[in-house]
């Protein structure tokens, strides 16, 4: 924690992953706060600095522009305005200490969902293949083909009706 200004304070927050998936998935989502901070009236200052230490940092803290991080340093800069209200400045700490977790948590959701989503994929592709494999070619009678008597039963069938008519016939 650092203050820039006066009625202000800003925390630094480090994300070092070593999974490539989670450094991707943690890259887009550190981005998007900086955006998503933008549209509402009154939220906190959020600097997501991706490949350099933030200077008011590294003058704070020399050692720090030694350090490397995989997905950088997130600056969260808190006015007065944020902690003067009723619940003072327990609850924007709060936030800023689960921070992480937050981030982690919601990492292993989004690959949940990737994981969800390819998993019913190949069950649809495997439901194709199994639809489009060829029976075993072999002899088929009539009633296999169109769910009716077999060619033989029914021409025993004409035989024996005729055989009927010329009984009544004599």
């Amino acid at each position: 924690m650092t203050s820039a200004e006066a009625g202000s304070a800003s925390f630094f927050i480090s994300f070092n992953f070593g999974n490539p998936t989670d450094i991707s998935m943690a890259r887009i989502m550190l981005l998007e706060f900086k955006e998503t901070t933008r549209h509402v009236v009154g939220s906190v200052a959020i600097t997501y600095h991706d490949k350099t230490i933030p200077t008011s940092l590294a003058a704070a803290f020399p050692h720090t522009a030694r350090e490397t991080y995989t997905n950088g340093i997130l600056e969260v800069k808190l006015q007065t305005s944020h902690v003067s209200s009723a619940k003072g400045i327990d609850q924007p700490l709060t936030f800023i200490t689960g921070f992480r977790q937050y981030v982690s948590f919601h990492l292993h959701s989004m690959k949940q969902q990737l994981h969800k989503k390819m998993r019913k994929r190949v069950e649809a592709f495997e439901r194709v293949i199994i639809q489009a494999r060829r029976d075993p070619m072999g002899t088929k009678n009539w009633k296999e083909q169109h769910v009716g008597i077999g060619e033989t039963e029914r021409e025993l069938e004409e035989e024996k009706k005729q055989g009927e008519v010329f009984i009544h016939n004599k």
